[in-house]
């Protein structure tokens, strides 16, 4: 599984659309992420793990209340391994966007 599958399967609800890059479709409330990848804990002059780095965004109108989406995506993000996330907010055109930063390694035979 690729850390793209692995973050769309643990941010799918059901409910809200996952995409990696942008959202160009008509929902009200969806998530969008993006993974930087890069060597980690070398030996020898060749990377020993992988370390992603994640940024996903939880878009809501500013009208709701995202505290549930906030502790379900930290809650999902932290159970899979990740560090938990930094939280910021910010608010644009009638929208509230969630943004989670976080990372984790894996090692070098895993999926990039």
């Amino acid at each position: 599984m690729t850390a793209e599958e692995r973050l769309v399967q643990l941010l799918s609800d059901g409910e809200v659309p996952v995409v990696q890059g942008v959202y160009y479709g008509a929902a009200s409330r969806y998530i969008t992420f993006d993974l930087v990848s890069f060597g980690a804990a070398y030996g020898d002059d060749e990377p020993q793990a992988i370390r992603q780095m994640a940024e996903i965004r939880y878009t809501c109108p500013a009208s709701e209340s995202a505290s549930a989406a906030r502790a379900r995506i930290a809650r999902a993000l932290t159970d899979a391994g990740f560090l938990f996330p930094q939280v910021s907010r910010e608010e644009t055109n009638g929208n509230q966007t969630l943004i989670f930063e976080t990372e984790f390694l894996s090692g070098t035979d895993w999926e990039v």
